[in-house]
């Protein structure tokens, strides 16, 4: 995975309830680009400030609708790891009628199915 890869899957989305993580998938593109798909995220936190945990090590964060995310990533001249985060700005919330919430702004698309 490359640096602007790491670096898009930042993109956050927040959903719904508060409480416990709930199990569900996530799917995210920036500018066009499929970063996440069909991947299982879990979803915790409260309104106004959800976290989405894609994974052992990536967190997607909503807080006051600004998206930002912590990525690890292989950089592309040693492949060793490092972390990348990224601040994608503000975003809007969008729910569809089969319960399925987006997070939405001119770079990035994050959704998550329940």
């Amino acid at each position: 995975m490359t640096t602007t890869r790491g670096a898009a899957l930042a993109f956050t989305l927040a959903c719904l309830a508060a409480g416990p993580a709930s199990a569900a998938t996530c799917h995210m593109t920036v500018q066009g680009v499929p970063v996440i798909d069909d991947r299982d995220c879990a979803v915790s936190g409260r309104a106004g400030d959800v976290t989405i945990t894609v994974g052992a090590e990536d967190a997607i964060r909503v807080r006051r609708a600004a998206m930002s995310g912590r990525f690890v990533a292989r950089r592309p001249g040693d492949g060793r790891l490092r972390r990348v985060f990224v601040r994608y700005g503000q975003v809007v919330v969008s729910r569809d009628s089969d319960d399925k919430t987006c997070y939405l702004n001119q770079r990035a698309t994050l959704c998550v199915d329940p």
